[in-house]
């Protein structure tokens, strides 16, 4: 069960969960229209340019699974991820983080009730 779990987090996370390689930040900025005879303050504005999906014809390449079945294992069984992802990305880690421990606190009691007989 645990890896059939895997299995649909890594095909969820790697159809809809990565984003496209781009920029991490855009700078936008506005230059006064009139340049005036002392130096005007300019106004840049810093934000995160949106995760969004790549075209559907490149998003199951060997990188992007390779990165899915990390993000994936570390969501499941070692609780990490540092990575950009999709809304959707989000939360099908936020499942892998849920259910990962349970199933494995299943298979233990299964294995323990196996050996204990």
């Amino acid at each position: 069960m645990l890896a059939a779990t895997i299995g649909v987090l890594f095909v969820l996370l790697t159809t809809y969960g990565l984003p496209q390689e781009a920029a991490v930040q855009q700078v936008t900025g506005a230059i006064p229209a009139a340049v005036a005879e002392r130096p005007q303050p300019i106004t840049l504005e810093v934000r995160p340019v949106p995760a969004v999906p790549p075209p559907p014809d490149q998003r199951w390449t060997a990188e992007r699974a390779g990165k899915a079945i990390r993000i994936v294992l570390g969501s499941v069984i070692f609780r990490d991820t540092d990575q950009r992802l999709t809304a959707a990305g989000t939360w099908t880690v936020m499942a892998g983080r849920a259910l990962g421990p349970l199933l494995l606190a299943l298979a233990a009691l299964a294995i323990r009730a196996r050996v204990k007989r």
